[in-house]
């Protein structure tokens, strides 16, 4: 198993440096394609009697255009020709960034995409909402990185679908890992199970040539701070774990650890839902 084909989320009128450089590196590491997608919706004022600001979204219209070939430009010369496959997908105006992105999802084994650098809603993606309906997983880029590390891996397991997804969808990422670790969070009366249910996650890794460290904590007041402190103790590269959340008519509301994932400030995220 391995990543024939990524994806990489631009946000139009920004610099993508550090995104783009986590992709060509991917892209190197496992000899994949690389597509580049970017999107804008409009910025639309209506006046009372229901008829848009023509001057307006033309000007809209024109902004939108340049951003999207300076995204393009951008993603052309940073993948420069030496990989085996390079598209571009931009689009705009569009009446959902993340519905441009999950309509794209279809062409990749996994996607990249950064923390949103301006307030600017009409160029930058909702990640949850990407994370959500993509059906593939999804690699998040710090707001400010380094170089994307894959020596040490930390897994945030619990025995659900989205757990067992994620892990099965890193498994390239793991394979090329210098250390692994599968921490699960439990009660007190629970260390057990827990235990055993690690056991059967570590033989499982086994068969795919993945030797990895399994640990039970004690479940604190909040398993997102003791998952990133338990990262930050472990200096974790990434953290792989799945997305929890449900609809709240048109928005999501995530658990504790995903919306922390969401927004990584220095530790590269990958989520699966």
């Amino acid at each position: 198993m391995s990543y024939a084909t990524i994806l990489v989320n631009l946000e139009a009128g920004q610099s993508n440096a550090d995104v783009l450089a986590a992709a060509k590196q991917l892209a190197d590491r496992f000899h994949a394609g690389v597509i580049g997608c970017s999107a804008c919706t409009s910025v639309m004022m209506i006046n009372n009697d229901g008829s848009a600001y023509g001057d307006m979204l033309e000007q809209d219209s024109k902004e939108i255009k340049v951003e999207l070939a300076a995204a393009e430009t951008e993603f052309r010369d940073a993948m420069g020709g030496a990989l085996s496959f390079v598209d571009w997908r931009g689009q705009g105006p569009v009446l959902s960034i993340s519905g441009h992105v999950v309509h794209e999802a279809s062409r990749a084994d996994l996607i990249l995409t950064g923390v949103a650098k301006s307030e600017n809603t009409s160029r930058y993606v909702n990640t949850g909402d990407l994370i959500m309906h993509a059906g593939r997983p999804v690699l998040l880029v710090p707001s400010l990185p380094g170089p994307l590390g894959m020596g040490r891996i930390m897994v945030g397991w619990t025995n659900t679908r989205e757990a067992r997804r994620a892990v099965a969808d890193a498994l390239p990422l793991l394979k090329q890992a210098d250390e692994v670790s599968v921490i699960e969070f439990a009660s007190a009366d629970e260390m057990d199970s827990a235990r055993a249910r690690l056991a059967d996650v570590s033989s499982w890794l086994v068969r795919h040539g993945i030797v990895a460290e399994t640990q039970v904590r004690q479940a604190g007041r909040s398993t997102a701070a003791s998952l990133e402190a338990l990262a930050t103790e472990r200096n974790a590269d990434l953290v792989v774990t799945g997305a929890y959340g449900h609809s709240r008519a048109r928005e999501w509301a995530f658990g504790g650890v995903t919306r922390t994932l969401l927004t990584p400030t220095t530790r590269f995220s990958f989520l699966s839902h």
